[in-house]
């Protein structure tokens, strides 16, 4: 803070608190990137799986969402709270850098007087004043003359490390963006009356007369700026510096200038606070999961379509045990480090595409690669419900770590064969389509004929 002391170090200053506020979103925006490529390849991996992975996958995708849902909400809100303070600091950096050029007036020149004439009884009520009118000519600075001062020092590289504890700032007193103050030296001699149509610069003389002869005139002499260039303390927090808690402003801004105690209002507003980044899921244990109240609800809504508000804390972790197969199950190693590697093929008008599904999150081809995804999954459920399960194959491409623990241990199991999506899909021999329910199910019966066949091709072999 007491780095700060000139109006070029407090634009230096203020522009790295500004940096340092909008800093605190960027990894943020990071999180959120991680989380939309979590969602996106989730979704694909249970739009091309079934049975448990899809629903591993499906809870997945949820609590993915949710988070990337948080993320969102939190970072508006971060950033609505930094608007009208940061407005404030770039009002004031532009208002100084106003000013500072106004103040590099390096040369205020008086130009040559205009004839004197009849003065308005000013300064005494007699009829002998004269008037001397003179223009003044300013050259200014056309360079910015800051120089490192925006850049380079501890009223720069320390903010980061001090911000979160100021109380007090360094700033520019409200004077300083006024109007400048000027000093005039106005030197006469003689006698007023006896002023007549000589002029010089910046002087009105006697007729006829110059400068250095002139026996009377009345001139201006020098011009000058008051410097009014030293900060003054001013305190963000109440109680003159001395809480923690950041001073009120008295009266609502309604100026053209922003003062000083706007300034530091501005700046205790945001000197704190930090949001807390939602970690990547693709790391959690299922110890972690399990203790997650929003992936609790997400289990129980995904096992019974309801949460129950009555459930113990042990009830809810079992919920989403039986959602990834069991307490053992090594969600990281079984469901998710496999996608990391995982691609699909797009075949699209433009071209052939092949995409990574962890990568899908910012780009146009998760959306067509959740349709190719959906197909292959209906491909393969078409296929396995016209085979011998036994010579079922999974379709490339679409294959899941969890795959190779769903064996059918009945190869002639019914239940299996009826999956069918669409009625003309649906076996007519061992199957019937509800069109109610809009769905292929086994045929009554069909179950226990198969079994008595079996008896019987059992017995033929014993006997025979």
């Amino acid at each position: 803070v007491e780095a700060v002391t000139s109006p070029c170090k407090e634009i230096g200053f203020l522009t790295e608190v500004s940096n340092q506020m909008r800093q605190r979103l960027s990894p943020l925006t990071q999180n959120l990137k991680m989380l939309e490529d979590e969602a996106a390849m989730y979704s694909v991996a249970a739009a091309q799986t079934a049975g448990q992975a899809k629903l591993v996958y499906t809870a997945l995708t949820a609590l993915a969402s949710a988070r990337l849902q948080l993320l969102h909400g939190e970072i508006n809100a971060a950033a609505e709270q930094m608007k009208g303070p940061l407005r404030v600091i770039e009002k004031r950096v532009a208002q100084l850098k106003a000013v500072i050029a106004l103040r590099a007036i390096t040369v205020l020149e008086p130009q040559r007087a205009t004839q004197a004439t009849q003065g308005d009884n000013w300064i005494h009520s007699s009829n002998d004043e004269k008037a001397c009118a003179i223009e003044i000519h300013t050259t200014a600075a056309t360079q910015d003359k800051c120089g490192t001062d925006l850049t380079d020092g501890a009223h720069v590289t320390a903010v980061a490390s001090e911000l979160a504890d100021l109380k007090t700032l360094k700033l520019m007193p409200d004077s300083f963006l006024a109007a400048p103050k000027l000093q005039a030296t106005v030197q006469g001699r003689g006698s007023m009356g006896s002023i007549g149509t000589a002029v010089g610069k910046g002087v009105c003389m006697t007729s006829a007369a110059s400068l250095g002869s002139a026996a009377d005139g009345v001139g201006l002499k020098k011009l000058t700026i008051k410097a009014e260039n030293t900060p003054v303390d001013v305190h963000m927090t109440a109680n003159s510096g001395q809480s923690d808690e950041c001073e009120p402003l008295k009266s609502a801004a309604t100026g053209l200038i922003v003062t000083d105690k706007e300034v530091a209002h501005a700046i205790c507003q945001n000197r704190k606070g930090e949001i807390q980044a939602q970690t990547p899921i693709g790391i959690a244990d299922l110890s972690i999961l399990r203790a997650d109240a929003t992936m609790q609800t997400i289990a129980q809504l995904l096992t019974t379509g309801s949460e129950d508000k009555q459930a113990t804390a042990t009830a809810k972790q079992e919920a989403v045990e039986k959602v990834f197969g069991g307490r053992d199950t090594k969600v990281a190693e079984i469901y998710i480090k496999p996608l990391k590697t995982q691609t699909i093929t797009l075949q699209l008008a433009s071209g052939k595409r092949t995409a990574k599904i962890s990568d899908l999150g910012d780009t146009n081809n998760y959306a067509y690669a959740l349709a190719v995804a959906f197909h292959n999954n209906k491909a393969s459920q078409n296929e396995a419900a016209g085979k011998n399960p036994k010579g079922d194959e999974t379709k490339a491409g679409t294959e899941t770590p969890a795959a190779g623990t769903e064996e059918k241990k009945d190869g002639d199991n019914k239940a299996e064969v009826c999956t069918a999506v669409e009625e003309k899909d649906c076996d007519k021999n061992k199957c019937t389509w509800d069109k109610e329910k809009n769905q292929c199910k086994v045929k009554e019966g069909a179950a226990v004929i198969c079994a008595v066949i079996k008896v019987l091709l059992v017995l033929a072999v014993l006997v025979f």
